[in-house]
């Protein structure tokens, strides 16, 4: 087992009573194939993590990053934390001026594929065999600590990504070890696995290291005979968290910071379900909207559940992954806020007991008021920093306190935002005079797609490296719309087919590149830009150069299901109305879009009634039933524009 232990700048008295510990963000395994994987099995040995998370720095000096390791581990050799800090491997927050100055930190690395959870040798083939005792290490160092110091006031267990959610798991137990402590725990990057979810149910049934004793350890064996003082990760129950804090009697405080797409996340949700074969999210796309919607049922629970002043959580749009590691770049949830200093100030309030602000903010409409109680400080504020970067305006009237004002339901008109509290204080006084409703804007799904220009020559190398070129269109595409959400990227030559005599050319060609994203507003690409960024990642994978961009087009992307219940109502009245057989029942409805190599598009909708066996040969005698059916169809879904209207039956 390894471990650094992080002294301050100044030293503590002879017996500290406050100590923290960091541990290393870490990707989990759980069989032979996501333990194969090239990323997940990274984290299996502390070389390959080491070199992972300092390769410029190791590389610079000239040594391998075995040699490395051994420089670190060398008996009586301390390490600058200067230097150290500078390969942003963890936060360390205990230098001058940091939330913990002056306390005794243990940093503690992940390299055995559970996070920090486990207590078990598994072999999942003949020739792979794993050592999921991570788990056993965290326990002796906890114990060791104990063991040395036998007053500890407060305990500060940070970690993030997998660490994350074992550190929050690991709480009680620490509770549990050392009864008279307050317990602090930063859950940075955290909602890979939350209570109750269809994640944490494959963890806790099928996972052969997961801590629930009646799991399936089929190919698995216990590490550690002793299994006292280890967490029992039952989160089977929706509120796990919330009655994890009431239990513990407001000793045990959470704080939960993270990007509501956080792109680590939602990529290992769509590896999840590939490694475990589980029917849930398999594409980034859905990967993303259920991550999210499992965060956002999560917090609104935990928000109302646990007791006051023992849950905290900073929410951010955008895909940051493990801020503390990387720096807080992501900028306040609501900078019209004056009480609103971000992520880092946030979570140094956290650790200090400092803060005067809200308990929670969360960012894209999501807040609600709360109290926050920290270090006998209590305050109201608004759970969220509702950001004002565009909205669908509504008029409306307001009448309070007998005066009656126009004004625009929306937190972007001219007359600038108003705060919450100043809104709720206005409302109390009935000294309003602007609108009732003030509403931040929706996110909302575009495509933009951009042609970027070069010969069919080139186009083929680029198609030939599809994977490179697709990372280097979206680096670009990101650096240049900044505040947007990628869902999808893909790219495709276009201009090159040999045409028939007679038929036009096209008058772009090269590769077309299309971006699927979530964003508040619809962004303008700026294609002399987007050029230039495009051009030096195409050149940084070794691809050809675009001689100039075009075409580029953006709209927004709706989504629309057919309501059978109302199809059927329709269709029965017009057919009824023609003397024709009702149908029973609407299904197997479908929607179909095509797309030309002039990305022209073309929706086909399909839906099949089902008439009697006898009535099916008069429908398709009668022509007027066509006419029935596309009346229908279009009260049922209000507007769109059909292809010429055919029908069959089953």
């Amino acid at each position: 087992m390894y471990y650094g232990i992080v002294t301050p700048e100044t030293m503590p008295p002879a017996s500290p009573k406050k100590f923290w510990m960091e541990s290393m963000g870490g990707a989990i395994c759980f069989n032979k194939d996501s333990c194969s994987d090239k990323e997940f099995s990274v984290w299996l040995d502390l070389v390959t993590v080491i070199f992972r998370y300092t390769k410029p720095f190791i590389e610079g000096i000239g040594v391998t990053a075995q040699q490395f390791l051994g420089m670190l581990t060398a008996p009586n050799n301390a390490n600058d934390l200067s230097q150290f800090r500078q390969l942003q491997a963890a936060y360390l927050p205990n230098q001058k001026g940091g939330p913990l100055e002056g306390e005794v930190g243990f940093y503690f690395p992940s390299c055995s594929g559970d996070a920090g959870l486990g207590n078990y040798e598994v072999n999942y083939t003949s020739n792979m065999t794993v050592r999921h005792a991570g788990g056993v290490g965290f326990r002796a160092m906890l114990q060791a600590i104990k063991a040395k110091h036998s007053q500890i006031d407060r305990m500060t267990l940070i970690g993030a990504s997998g660490t994350a959610v074992s550190r929050v798991a690991w709480a009680p137990a620490v509770a549990d070890m050392l009864p008279q402590t307050q317990i602090m725990v930063v859950a940075d990057s955290a909602m890979h696995v939350l209570p109750a979810t269809r994640a944490f149910q494959f963890f806790w049934n099928d996972v052969q290291w997961s801590p629930n004793p009646n799991a399936n350890h089929t190919l698995a064996k216990l590490y550690d005979s002793n299994t006292n003082s280890f967490p029992t990760f039952d989160w089977r129950s929706v509120s796990a968290i919330s009655d994890m804090l009431r239990s513990y009697g407001g000793r045990i405080k959470v704080l939960y910071i993270g990007c509501v797409n956080d792109k680590v996340i939602v990529e290992d949700r769509s590896m999840l379900s590939k490694y475990a074969k589980l029917d849930i999210a398999a594409t980034k796309e859905s990967s993303m909207k259920e991550v999210e919607q499992e965060t956002w049922d999560f917090l609104k629970r935990l928000q109302s559940d646990a007791p006051a002043g023992t849950a905290f959580s900073y929410i951010t749009k955008g895909d940051c992954h493990h801020q503390t590691r990387n720096g807080f770049v992501e900028e306040p949830i609501n900078a019209s806020d004056p009480s609103d200093l971000g992520a880092q100030k946030f979570t140094e309030a956290f650790l200090t007991g400092n803060t005067a602000g809200p308990q929670h903010r969360w960012c894209c409409g999501r807040g609600l008021s709360q109290t926050a109680t920290i270090g006998g400080t209590t305050a109201t504020g608004t759970a969220s920093g509702s950001d004002t970067s565009g909205t669908t305006a509504a008029t409306t009237k307001a009448t309070i306190g007998g005066t009656t004002a126009t004004g625009t339901a929306s937190g972007s008109d001219t007359s600038g935002t108003t705060a919450a509290r100043q809104f709720t204080e206005a409302f109390l006084t009935g000294n309003t005079s602007g609108p009732q409703h003030r509403w931040c804007a929706e996110t909302k799904t575009y495509k933009t797609t951009v042609t970027a220009q070069m010969n069919c020559s080139d186009a083929d190398k680029v198609m030939a490296n599809k994977a490179n070129a697709i990372k280097a269109f979206e680096n670009a595409f990101k650096k240049k719309m900044k505040v947007v959400t990628m869902s999808k990227t893909d790219v495709q030559k276009v201009g090159c087919r040999r045409l028939k005599d007679g038929a036009r050319k096209l008058s772009d060609k090269g590769i077309q590149a299309d971006f699927t994203y979530a964003s508040r507003e619809k962004k303008a690409l700026n294609n002399s830009a987007f050029k230039t960024e495009v051009n030096t990642e195409l050149k940084a994978m070794g691809l050809p150069e675009t001689t100039g961009v075009s075409s580029t087009t953006t709209t927004e992307q709706t989504t629309s299901t057919t309501k059978k219940t109302a199809f059927k109502t329709e269709v029965n009245t017009e057919l009824k109305a023609m003397g024709l057989p009702e149908t029973t029942g609407v299904s197997s409805t479908t929607t179909e879009q095509t797309a030309t190599e002039q990305t022209t598009s073309t929706t086909k909708k399909t839906t099949t009634a089902p008439p009697g066996k006898q009535e099916a040969s008069s429908v398709d005698s009668a022509m007027p039933s066509l006419i029935a059916l596309a009346l229908a169809f279009a009260a049922a879904w209000e507007s769109f524009t059909t292809e010429p209207f055919t029908s069959s039956h089953q």
